[in-house]
């Protein structure tokens, strides 16, 4: 239908406008025509379509493979627009760079975004407030933030190795460096990385006065079963502590548990950025196999805990983490149901680390203060 008018005219542009918005690299029932390609291409810069055009063409040129060939023109079309972007705009070109990006230093430079906001003290309630009182405002600083898709692609397409050297490069976006470090310390426990592991330890135990000496034993065990005990302790006492999985559909997860969320909204979402090698590709699929595969958190913890705790060691921790590990239990995410219909039996490790609290410490404050199990009647 685009054809049905004069190359070039308006009502050819805004059917171009409609079909590239619509278009993917697959299947071809949604390809664009070779005409429809060059009837797009053709489309001046002095359209206010162009943009839209263009993105939509870059944005099937990446996701056909091609990230690293579309990166020149994302970077032209950034520095010198043919008109000027508006926020929203520009941010979208941004998220087009993340994946085009040829260093580590372009992808991060390109990860944060000017927020549009509304709220009191934003560019628009000043220009509000000026009206009112006839009093000039300075402009001021936009506000920065950061989109979904970057801190999807980082924890989804970014091996461990890489991740690991992240939090100390200056031009990393501060509202991830948190979460980085406990994913980079979670995942390298999970991964049995345990050198990665014992180098962030002693960071991650800054400011957490009650557990810190927690990751000082960490550190101190000197055999993997060891090492799994201590991480198994941590995690029972910090809940926040977990690898920030992105599943296969693009959906942030919590360990082991369904995503929750929107999830990719096109193939442009999970591809992997063009910096990354091949061999670094293949790395980070290989780990995402394995975070994929894990249960959900309790499960995974209630082996180690409960094997240790069974020995009933002199230890004042072994209590106290089967009273957090209960009381965890309570809102666990559960497995969804299969296509079936026959939903996996319900897990006993709830009532088995209960009585064993019961049985071993009976007068300790953990098991008075512990007077429920969920689950495993």
């Amino acid at each position: 239908e685009a054809q049905a008018a004069p190359a070039g005219s308006p009502a050819a542009v805004l059917w171009l406008a409609a079909l590239l918005a619509q278009a993917q690299p697959r299947p071809a029932a949604l390809q664009l025509s070779e005409t429809e390609r060059r009837a797009a291409e053709a489309v001046p810069a002095s359209s206010p379509l162009y943009l839209h055009l263009r993105y939509h063409l870059l944005r099937l040129q990446i996701e056909g493979g091609q990230a690293a060939a579309a990166d020149a023109e994302v970077s032209r079309l950034l520095a010198h627009p043919p008109q000027p972007m508006d926020t929203a705009t520009r941010n979208r070109w941004l998220a087009l760079k993340l994946v085009t990006a040829p260093t580590l230093e372009a992808f991060l430079a390109a990860a944060p975004r000017q927020m549009a906001e509304t709220g009191a003290g934003t560019p628009i309630a000043r220009e509000d407030a000026a009206s009112a009182t006839g009093a000039a405002t300075p402009p001021a600083a936009p506000v920065m933030g950061l989109d979904e898709d970057f801190p999807r692609r980082l924890y989804r397409a970014l091996p461990l190795s890489l991740l690991k050297t992240l939090p100390t490069r200056p031009d990393l976006p501060a509202a991830v460096k948190t979460g980085l470090i406990e994913a980079v310390w979670t995942r390298a426990v999970l991964l049995g990385d345990w050198a990665t592991a014992d180098t962030w330890a002693p960071t991650l135990a800054q400011g957490r006065g009650t557990t810190a000496h927690l990751y000082t034993r960490f550190v101190q065990a000197t055999t993997p079963e060891a090492k799994r005990l201590a991480a198994t302790v941590i995690f029972v006492n910090t809940p926040e502590l977990h690898p920030h999985r992105v599943d296969p559909q693009g959906n942030d997860t919590e360990w082991g548990c369904q995503g929750w969320g929107t999830g990719a909204q096109d193939a442009l979402a999970l591809t992997p950025p063009a910096f990354l090698s091949p061999a670094q590709q293949a790395e980070a699929r290989r780990e995402q196999a394995l975070l994929d595969a894990l249960p959900n958190r309790n499960a995974y913890l209630a082996p180690t805990l409960l094997a240790w705790a069974q020995g009933k060691p002199a230890d004042p921790e072994a209590p106290k983490a089967l009273h957090f590990f209960v009381a965890s239990t309570r809102n666990e995410c559960r497995p969804p149901v299969p296509a079936n219909g026959q939903p996996a039996p319900e897990p006993t490790y709830s009532r088995d680390a209960f009585r064993l609290l019961h049985k071993l410490w009976p007068d300790s404050d953990w098991a008075r203060t512990t007077r429920y199990h969920y689950g495993g009647r």
